[in-house]
Parts: structure tokens; C-alpha cells; sequence
């Protein structure tokens, strides 16, 4: 008899298991429409946006973050489980939205707006593929401490069809200690129609799937881990949405202008804050966490081409809100959000959310 428990599966099919955490194995729709799976690599690599410098003390190459992109940003900040910044954000800005997290870093913020806000989509992008891979790991680790939902065919992947709310999650349903001893779980589709739609015509022609008939109720909001996703890219330099189907309900620019200030100059911060404003839906929230000008001028020895950009910033942050409020972009009002007083690093920036 199959067992239902994933982390004592292996007992239906006796196997060898060394103790070592496994890579996660995450199942992604492919290019092609197949089902392919994903092992990030060794995380020790270098990623986008960092280069290396010579220590002449200690004789040895030490990594340069021009971008901001940290490999221990989250740990700098505080050791509260979850961001305290979320704490300044209401459930429904959040709730069955679109998402994007834009410099998401290794994931922290997405991961606690995906489980605790039941957003439809979380999407996190960064520059930087070493931290996204780490992000996929985290993904992976939270959702394998997670009480697997019901699958479709057992009555609910999502609740959707018992007065269309979510069922409440166990997140730490099991012992961090079983993904030590048998790996981390697969992060599967919820819906066997997602699965069908995933796999090439060939693969599907065989599966025995009870999807068709009537389909009087809602589509199913995905729920943690399958509301989340992590990617790689530059999104400065990304085409812009065509329709509102493909835009964001919030946009998270959470400590990543000043970056963009330095690597681009006064040019670089508009088009961004420009692109926050087109990737929102009519009524979307962008919430913004600038640095302030202050902090900039620690990092100028970073590279010549920062030093060169931060001599030439007309456009400072305190400017920010009024552009963003101006009809060269054209959101309608501005809340600054109460975060709660911690000791935390940052602690002290100004937490702003712009309505479209």
C-alpha cells in the first residue's frame, strides 16, 4: 500500500540515503511545453554583478558586490524570521495579487509574502543567478517543512471548491531534519490540469485524467509553494508588459535604488521608477524603499565607474516621491507605510507606497 506521508515514501521502495541534504529537485514547465527538472548549482559561484579585487594585506581575491547583491544581505538586517518591513503591509494589497519582487536577493521577502499573504504570484527577479539559485533552494527547504495540500482528485488543492478560501498551511508541519535524511521535496503543479497543459501531447496521451466535465467553479488560486517563482535577469533592460494580464497588482522595490543610482546615474533611477509605474495594473501599489544619499558615498570606492556616476547624481532621493507623483509618471498618491521599531539594520528608511 502506498504511503501518503512524502518523507516515508521511500519505505514503499527500499533505497539508500546518505545524510547529506540533497540538492532540491524543482519541476518546472519547459520551454517546449515538457516538464523538465531543475538542480541549481554549487553556490559558491560567482554570479552577475560581482567581480573580484586584490586584498594586498592578506594577498587574496575578495568578491565586489557593485550591485548590491549581498550573499548575506538578509542576515545584516536582523535575525527576525520573517522581514519586519512586512509588518507595515495590509492582506489585501496583498491577497490572490500578482506579486514582483524586483532585486528579491535569496528570497526572504518573496518566500514570507508567498506563504503568509496568499498572493496569487509571487515572482522575485535578481541580477545575480547565484542568489536566485539560492532562492530556489530556500523555496524548496520552506516548502519541504510544509503539510502537503489534498491533491485534486482527494477534494481540494486549494479549498477553492468549500466557499473558495484557501486552507490553512502547516509550515512546520516536518522536522528540518528530514530533508537531511531524505532530501528536499519535488515542488509539483496543484492541479492535474496544469500538469497535463506542462507535458509535450506525447507524454499526455497516456495519462488517465479525470479533467474533463463541467467546471462550474473558480479556477484554483495556486497556494505555497506553487504561487512562487525565482528568475535571473537584468529586469532593467526587460521589454516592457503588453497587457494587464502580464502585469503586477504591486511591484516590491525593497533597498535596491541606490544601486541602480550608482551603476546608471540620474538616467538609470527614472527609467526605473518609470518601468515600477508601467509594470503595475490601474490601482497597482509600488513600495518603495529608498536609501537615503547619504549611504551612497561608502560604496563610491567600489569601482571607477560608480565613482564617476555618484560625482555626476543631480537627481537625489528625496526628489523620488515627487517624480513618481509628477505626469512624467503619474501615480496619484502616496502613503509613507509605519514599519514597527526594531534595532534592525535599515530600520530607520523610509517605507513609501505609491497607488497607480
Amino acid at each position: 500500500m502506498s504511503n501518503s506521508n512524502p518523507y516515508l515514501a521511500h519505505l514503499d521502495q527500499p533505497k539508500e540515503y546518505s545524510y547529506a541534504r540533497r540538492e532540491p529537485s524543482l519541476a518546472v514547465p519547459g520551454r517546449d511545453g515538457g516538464v523538465k527538472t531543475e538542480r541549481p548549482r554549487a553556490l559558491g559561484q560567482r554570479g552577475a554583478g560581482t567581480s573580484k579585487r586584490r586584498d594586498t594585506k592578506n594577498h587574496r581575491a575578495e568578491p565586489i558586490f557593485d550591485y548590491g547583491n549581498y550573499a548575506n544581505y538578509y542576515q545584516r538586517r536582523g535575525q527576525e524570521r520573517v522581514d519586519l518591513r512586512l509588518a507595515a503591509m495590509e492582506r489585501e494589497w496583498l491577497e490572490g495579487k500578482r506579486v514582483l519582487d524586483i532585486g528579491c536577493n535569496a528570497g526572504a521577502v518573496s518566500l514570507a509574502v508567498g506563504m503568509l499573504f496568499a498572493p496569487a504570484l509571487v515572482e522575485g527577479v535578481d541580477i545575480d543567478p547565484d542568489l536566485v539559485r539560492k532562492a530556489r533552494f530556500n523555496l524548496a527547504l520552506r516548502a519541504s517543512l510544509c503539510k502537503p495540500l489534498a491533491s485534486p482528485s482527494d477534494g481540494g488543492a486549494s479549498g477553492s471548491d468549500s466557499g473558495g478560501e484557501a486552507p490553512a498551511l502547516e509550515l512546520d508541519y516536518f522536522p528540518e531534519s528530514c530533508t537531511f535524511l531524505f532530501g528536499l521535496l519535488p515542488i509539483l503543479p496543484q492541479d492535474e490540469e496544469d500538469w497535463q497543459e506542462a507535458m509535450p501531447p506525447a507524454a499526455s496521451a497516456g495519462l488517465a485524467l479525470d479533467i474533463e466535465g463541467p467546471s462550474d467553479h473558480a479556477p484554483r488560486t495556486p497556494v505555497f509553494p506553487a504561487n512562487l517563482r525565482f528568475r535571473s535577469n537584468d529586469w532593467m533592460q526587460e521589454p516592457p508588459l503588453c497587457s494587464d494580464d502580464e502585469r503586477f497588482d504591486v511591484v516590491l522595490a525593497l533597498s535596491i535604488t541606490k544601486w541602480i543610482h550608482l551603476q546608471g546615474g540620474d538616467g538609470a533611477i527614472r527609467h526605473f521608477l518609470i518601468k515600477c509605474y508601467k509594470a503595475l495594473r490601474p490601482g497597482g501599489r509600488l513600495i518603495l524603499e529608498p536609501q537615503p544619499f547619504s549611504g551612497y558615498a561608502k560604496r563610491t570606492n567600489l569601482t571607477k565607474k560608480i565613482r564617476k556616476n555618484y560625482e555626476g547624481i543631480k537627481f537625489k532621493p528625496s526628489q523620488f516621491a515627487d517624480f513618481l507623483l509628477s505626469k512624467d509618471v503619474g501615480f496619484k498618491s502616496m502613503q509613507e507605510l509605519k514599519k514597527p521599531d526594531a534595532p534592525s539594520f535599515g530600520s530607520s528608511r523610509p517605507l513609501l507606497m505609491f497607488i497607480k
